[in-house]
């Protein structure tokens, strides 16, 4: 739990630094895309292990 807490906010600082400094909308969107896909891994892959 307490790993998922700090991967969230490790995602929105990553989502901030995205739109604040990327002008550019894609580029952020990419980034969003791209963090929410390794935090979903991250979840994924402990609770995969556990359930095996």
């Amino acid at each position: 739990m307490e790993l998922l807490r700090a991967t969230t906010v490790q995602l929105s600082v990553i989502g901030s630094l995205g739109s604040g400094g990327m002008s550019t909308d894609t580029r952020s969107r990419r980034i969003r895309i791209i963090a929410g896909l390794v935090l979903l891994a991250m979840v994924l892959s402990p609770l995969a292990f556990l359930l095996a």
